[in-house]
């Protein structure tokens, strides 16, 4: 028999324009939008959770392949079996049975990340069973293909299901994915498609295509143990059927809703509970959604919601599960206003022991938040006990004390991506030099006493002054009006805001060697530069934050305290970049490139993303400023003009890896395509073999070739490195030679004298690994 196709609620009539030439029922169209009545989150929790094979909806397969993008599911001989329905839609099938899953991605970034996780850019293998959610065209494809009837139903195939559904719920917390929450909530019709595919050999794997986020198709595999952390293994994502290696988005990260105002009320008590409402103003970017989600901390509890319309909706917020879940007016169409306020209690903050600090938990969830990234305008009424001080962001309007309780009123004049705050008893040390905005550090005056803690707070605060008048110079003014440091108890973590930057307390003791410290706070300093002020546009794109902020900071150093400590980090950098890399000699997965952002950290590359995006990141920087300078006068205008144009283009926006290419590309006069290709989009790192030898070739001038093997890179990687050559009578030839070869005999211009030394790679203006030779 053939299914009704159960769309929206109601069965589906098919008319007689969905049947195509060969007599099958063509897919419907995107966008079709829901009149399903409205339920509430736990129905839609309940039925995924019961989702049971339909006796009378079994179908026999011989042959059929399925296709979702890249991606071609060949069943070879199996069953299928479709599931109970969700909401009065079937939504979910199975498939028991022989085939395989194969899947090429579009670009070779993303073929080698296959690759790094399975061995093979091309995945290829074979499966015992699918389990399918769709909100596509899946439940017509298998109707117009194959007959259901009746048929018994196996073992095997619930344990298929609980299988499946296992890596997509915490029974605990009532958590169920909520790509696929959104989707069923909505009851809508769109091109959205999940696969959990189980192989004969290996951990299962996941295939997403999601049409509500950028770069829609995913593979994945992730564990049972940490859904609500969503620690996933991302092995690849790309967009839809694109052929472009590498492409640029457009600035609009959600499709879904932006919040632009946060109008917050918050008491905060001695133990680190709080009590508060949030009015968010948000405007809706996709029509007839029916439920919208808000982020906050897993062990706040929500106590109600009020709509601006007066209107009585459902919410949903399970403890110790960050997902809010609100039912919204499916009415509001692209580019309305919306406004809800949030009553919500709970542990938000953490106090440290030996400490009086109390600090947030999560700078990004300690509200209700929708996106980490778009920015907003926040209005935060604080009441707290007057035996604290506060240092938040923004500008005080009022202030008030009643009863021991202080309430302050803060406000930032321009949109920020988060706000944050701390409370403590702090010595405060202010800094005033007409160069640069007012400097205030705030130090734990319980953590230290009173005398060290005023000692550290001038130490620091003359350190971040210092460094803020240095980057205003190479990069350009300052772009808030005052900055503040305030000292927290977590342990080597800084984290920077609009104005703001919070500093571990290691940073300000004197344990370490000069050098560590200073440009770990100048990287934070440098952070209203690079991630705040000039932000980044996608993941692919944060080493545009991290990687100039850590390189700033390695400036930072080598202006106060010379190049030893500027190279001593560079190399120590270089070691552990190095030592990533074993997997050359078999052992170890290979990390991935700086592109991949945060994906370079997985369960089997843990650490990568500070190691690849901050510090390599760093070294990029760093070669891309050795190929600008000129050696025989030393001049860096080029290099320290680019990022000055890059930063004077791109302040208060937001800026592509491709966008720095081209300001690159301006100052370097040439094409730097492979430069990109080899250190942002690739992972090699060359190992160079060199020696030269120098013979007499009359008139007192000599002809030195250099000998060079380029090891473990592609036999087409290239790299300009240069040469100093000293001769005989002191002087020193500098110059730079090309390396696009495996295996190169090069000879250098004449020479006035006889050389007694050549430099290969001064200044260690290439990451690489050099083994020198003995010449010849």
């Amino acid at each position: 028999m053939r299914i009704p196709i159960l769309l929206l609620g109601v069965i589906m009539i098919v008319p007689l324009s969905a049947i195509d030439g060969a007599g099958k029922l063509a897919a419907p169209r995107e966008g079709i939008e829901s009149i399903l009545p409205p339920r509430t989150y736990m129905d839609y929790y309940e039925a995924l959770m019961q989702l049971e094979p339909n006796p009378n909806m079994v179908a026999k397969v011989d042959s059929l392949t399925l296709r979702r993008d890249r991606a071609s599911f060949e069943l070879q001989g199996g069953h299928f079996y479709i599931l109970s329905p969700v909401a009065g839609r079937i939504v979910a099938a199975v498939y028991v049975g022989d085939g395989r899953v194969k899947m090429t991605p579009p670009n070779r970034v993303e073929r080698e990340q296959l690759e790094r996780f399975i061995g093979s850019q091309t995945l290829d293998t074979a499966i015992t069973s699918l389990v399918f959610i769709f909100a596509d065209t899946t439940l017509a494809e298998l109707n117009s293909h194959l007959d259901f009837g009746p048929a018994d139903i196996g073992s095997n195939l619930r344990e298929a299901i609980r299988q499946a559904l296992s890596y997509l719920y915490y029974k605990k917390t009532r958590y169920f994915s909520p790509e696929i929450m959104k989707v069923l909530l909505d009851s809508r019709q769109c091109d959205y498609f999940y696969a959990h595919i189980e192989p004969i050999k290996g951990l299962p794997l996941m295939f997403e295509v999601n049409p509500f986020i950028r770069e829609e198709v995913t593979l994945y595999r992730r564990s049972k143990e940490s859904l609500i952390s969503d620690h996933q293994d991302i092995i690849c994502r790309f967009d839809r059927w694109t052929e472009e290696p590498i492409i640029d988005h457009e600035s609009s990260w959600d499709p879904l809703i932006a919040a632009h105002r946060y109008n917050i009320d918050i008491s905060i008590k001695l133990n680190g509970f709080i009590e508060a409402s949030a009015e968010i103003v948000y405007t809706t970017h996709l029509s007839r959604q029916s439920w919208t989600y808000f982020l906050l901390e897993g062990k706040v509890r929500v106590d109600s919601v009020r709509w601006d319309d007066g209107v009585d909706r459902d919410y949903f917020k399970g403890r110790d599960n960050p997902f809010l879940w609100l039912e919204c007016d499916s009415a509001a169409m692209p580019g309305d206003t919306m406004r809800v306020t949030v009553y919500f209690h709970g542990e938000a903050l953490s106090q440290y022991a030996n400490t009086e600090i109390l600090t947030v938990k999560q700078s990004k969830l300690w509200y209700p938040k929708h996106a980490v990234r778009p920015k907003a305008i926040f209005d935060i009424t604080y009441h707290y006990p007057d035996y604290y001080t506060l240092v938040c962001l923004g500008r005080e309007v009022s202030n008030s004390k009643e009863n021991n309780t202080i309430t302050a009123r803060w406000i930032t004049d321009q949109p920020v991506k988060h706000a944050t705050f701390s409370l403590g008893k702090f010595k405060t040390t202010e800094i005033r030099d007409d160069r640069i905005p007012p400097v205030t550090i705030f130090v734990d005056n319980t953590l230290h006493s009173g005398r060290q803690a005023k000692k550290m707070g001038r130490r620091i605060g003359a350190d971040l002054a210092n460094s803020l008048f240095f980057f205003q110079s190479i990069f350009g003014n300052y772009p808030v009006t005052n900055f503040i440091a305030v000292e927290t108890p977590y342990t080597n973590v800084g984290e920077a805001f609009k104005g703001v930057i919070q500093l571990t307390y290691k940073t300000f003791l004197e344990e370490d060697a000069w050098g560590y410290n200073e440009s770990f706070r100048a990287h934070e300093a440098a952070h209203q530069w690079w991630g705040i002020s000039v932000g980044y546009d996608s993941y692919h794109d944060q080493w545009l934050s991290e990687g100039i902020a850590t390189f700033a900071g390695l400036m930072y150093v080598q202006h106060q305290g010379g190049n030893q400590v500027y190279f001593d980090l560079l190399e120590e950098w270089k070691r552990q970049i190095l030592e990533n890399r074993k997997y050359i000699f078999g052992s170890g997965q290979e990390a991935g490139p700086i592109w991949l952002g945060y994906r370079t950290s997985s369960s089997s590359t843990e650490g990568d993303y500070g190691l690849i995006i901050y510090k390599k990141g760093a070294w990029v920087l760093h070669m891309l400023r050795n190929m600008m300078i000129d050696f025989q006068t030393m001049n860096e205008d080029k290099f320290m003009d680019m990022l000055k144009e890059f930063y004077a283009n791109y302040q208060n926006d937001y800026a592509t890896t491709r966008n720095f290419q081209t300001v690159v590309e301006k100052y370097t006069g040439k094409d730097m395509q492979w430069f990109f290709d080899q250190w942002i989009y690739g992972t090699e790192i060359p190992t160079y073999r060199f020696s030269y030898s120098s013979e007499p070739a009359g008139g007192g001038r000599f002809q030195v070739t250099c000998h060079v093997e380029q090891l473990y890179v592609s036999p087409d990687f290239r790299m300009e490195v240069p040469l100093f050559v000293t001769l005989v009578d002191g002087r020193v030839a500098k110059m730079r030679i090309t390396i696009d070869a495996p295996r190169e005999d090069i000879l250098l211009p004449l020479l006035p004298a006889e050389p007694t030394e050549v430099i290969f790679n001064p200044f260690e203006s290439v990451l690489c690994t050099i083994v020198k030779m003995k010449e010849k």
